[in-house]
């Protein structure tokens, strides 16, 4: 029997270019993203933090009321679609080049940041 192929999650560190923020400025303070092909699953998170004992994360997977669809792009990129609970519609994409793009839409109204990352 042939075990299944599967893919080690990918860890990228982040640095904050730019963006709207709406809702406050935390975001601007996001530092890192994971790809977990296999779940699927998509973590963007603030993983150093000070005066804290657990990392902001924003979970994007197919439990507890998420929708995730993850499209690949053929030079290594990806572009994701999610809905998280509590009606927040997200969008991802990042280029192999390390450029991440989130946007999102909540009832204050449209966010959008840019992001250099890299492995």
């Amino acid at each position: 029997m042939v075990a299944a192929a599967s893919a080690a999650p990918i860890t990228m560190s982040c640095a904050y270019v730019d963006g709207t923020p709406t809702t406050g400025n935390r975001d601007v303070f996001i530092n890192q993203i994971i790809i977990d092909p296999d779940k699927p699953m998509i973590t963007i998170r603030v993983a150093q933090t000070i005066g804290t004992t657990a990392p902001w994360e924003w979970v994007y997977d197919d439990v507890n009321g998420n929708s995730l669809v993850v499209t690949g792009v053929k030079d290594g990129s990806f572009a994701a679609s999610a809905l998280r609970a509590g009606s927040v519609a997200s969008f991802i994409y990042a280029k192999a080049s390390g450029v991440l793009i989130w946007s999102f839409s909540t009832r204050y109204g449209g966010e959008a940041y840019r992001f250099n990352c890299r492995p």
